[in-house]
């Protein structure tokens, strides 16, 4: 019986040690500096195509030597880029939360006014405060993507971590 646990054991130490952990890497980095930016396989990506002027977006399915593959089947070289778009989150939820904030206020103001009969149910106050903040909500819609382009100082580099285990 010890005989079957010892095997088992070794077959299970000595068989992953034969594998090789592959992971590779695109990297987004502006040239002189260390900013960048790094994509896995599954992280979304938008990218836009110096031939054609195509964007494709999606997860990122496959990183191959000189290429990426989005949604499985479109596979776009990284020479063949000349922009990445990147999503900025905090103007996402800080439009939301001003567009959000602007209809509570004048619904909430309009609401109470009614409730105490005040005349006129909505005043002009109401009116700028809210039309400045769903409108500053929608001017942040405008800034939530941010673009790289490929021919300012931005580049695409694949990084290859073969790394046998041991």
């Amino acid at each position: 019986m010890p005989s079957k646990c010892l095997v088992l054991l070794l077959v299970l130490f000595i068989y992953p040690s034969s594998e090789v952990i592959s992971q590779k890497l695109l990297v987004l980095e502006k040239a002189g500096t260390v900013k960048n930016f790094k994509y896995k396989v599954g992280d979304n990506i938008v990218v836009e195509s110096a031939h054609g002027d195509q964007v494709f977006s999606g997860p990122l399915t496959e990183i191959k030597d000189t290429s990426i593959v989005i949604k499985y089947y479109n596979e776009v070289s990284i020479h063949e880029i000349a922009k990445v778009y990147r999503q900025r989150t905090m103007f996402r939820v800080f439009s939301g939360a001003a567009i959000s904030a602007g209809i509570f206020y004048f619904s909430l103001d309009g609401a109470n006014r009614i409730i105490n009969n005040d005349s006129p149910v909505i005043p002009e106050s109401t009116i700028i405060a809210s039309g400045i903040l769903i409108g500053s909500g929608f001017l942040m819609k405008n800034i939530i993507k941010r673009k790289f382009d490929m021919k300012k100082n931005w580049r695409l580099k694949i990084l290859n971590f073969d790394v046998p285990v041991d």
